[in-house]
């Protein structure tokens, strides 16, 4: 038996794109025409270029990318909230998240071009770490790539250079 599961969908210039995950597997179809990677979307979709798509764009391109390892933040503040609320309470059930982090959160917004890029945030499906993404835009036959930084850990700014004198091993050196 064949299961199918509607992941994202949208209408860009009057053409439908569909994102499904069947049997574990992302497909993107754009009308009736499946797609598997950025050029192939923007070429199916030419609309997508356009900034008023940005977000569209940005879903596809990291289903297209990643499958479902990584769910687009699409909504920061409520995502602060919830991460917040989540590493707050040591009785947590999500003891995995607690594993990693706490992450600085500051800099999470909504999807936008900066400098021509186009710049998102999304978290791991696994370990519900944030990452910043920056795709290949508005070209994507290129060969640019994606990249997904994880952010900074909370604190991680603190002065440097207040350790530097201390000395390493005590009274074991």
């Amino acid at each position: 038996m064949m299961w199918t599961f509607a992941l994202f969908s949208a209408h860009v210039d009057g053409i439908p794109i569909h994102v499904r995950s069947v049997d574990g597997e992302v497909v993107i179809l754009c009308g009736d025409r499946a797609v598997d990677s950025l050029e192939a979307l923007v070429h199916a979709v030419p609309g997508l270029r356009r900034e008023e798509h940005l977000i569209a764009y940005c879903r596809l391109a990291n289903y297209l990318n990643t499958s479902t390892m990584f769910r687009m933040i699409m909504e920061p503040e409520s995502y602060r909230r919830e991460y917040d609320a989540l590493h707050d309470h040591d009785d947590s059930p999500a003891t995995v998240t607690r594993n990693y982090g706490p992450f600085d959160l500051t800099e999470l917004a909504e999807p936008a071009l900066v400098d021509g890029v186009p710049v998102f945030y999304a978290e791991s499906a696994a370990g519900r770490v944030p990452y910043q993404v920056l795709a290949p835009y508005p070209n994507a036959g290129e060969t640019s790539v994606m990249s997904y930084e994880p952010l900074a850990y909370a604190g991680d700014d603190e002065d440097e250079d207040e350790h530097e004198d201390e000395e390493v091993g005590g009274d074991h050196a």
